[in-house]
C-alpha cells in the first residue's frame, strides 16, 4: 500500500495490481499491505514493507540511485531536527541510506523523498 502522490512507476503498479494507492492523507497506524479481495493488516516491520514498496515500484521502471555519503549525511542532519536521538547513516551495496528507530518502529530512508512522504507516520509514533 502507497500513501501520498506516487510517481509514475507508482501508478504502473497501482494499474497492474502490484500496489494499492491509498490517496494523500495517511491515517494513524495505516495498512502496510491488502489482499485481493480486500483484507488489510498491518506488518510489525516498517522496513519490510518499505522494502516491499520499492520491489513493487522497481518492476515498472523505478530507478533509485540512492544516496552519496555527503547526501546521506545531510538528510540525517535534517531528520535529526524533528528527531535528535535514533538517525544513523549506513552504506549498503552502491549507496548510503538513513536509519531511523523511533517509537513507531524502525525506517530506512533511500533519499529525502522518503523523509517527506514517511515523515508525519515516523513522527506519530
Amino acid at each position: 500500500m502507497l500513501f501520498g502522490l506516487p510517481v509514475p512507476s507508482g501508478r504502473a503498479a497501482g494499474e497492474a495490481g502490484d500496489l494499492v494507492l491509498m490517496g494523500c492523507i495517511e491515517p494513524d497506524s495505516p495498512p502496510h499491505y491488502q489482499c485481493a479481495d480486500g483484507h488489510q493488516w498491518r506488518g510489525a516491520d516498517e522496513s519490510e514493507w518499505q522494502e516491499a514498496i520499492l520491489f513493487a515500484l522497481r518492476l515498472h521502471g523505478y530507478e533509485d540511485q540512492g544516496m552519496t555519503e555527503a547526501e546521506a549525511e545531510a538528510l540525517a542532519s535534517v531528520v535529526r531536527e524533528d528527531l535528535p536521538t535514533g538517525v544513523s547513516v549506513r552504506r549498503t551495496p552502491g549507496a548510503y541510506v538513513v536509519e531511523v528507530e523511533h517509537a513507531s518502529g524502525q525506517w530506512t530512508l533511500y533519499d529525502e523523498d522518503d523523509w517527506v512522504s514517511w515523515r508525519p507516520g515516523i513522527l506519530r509514533g
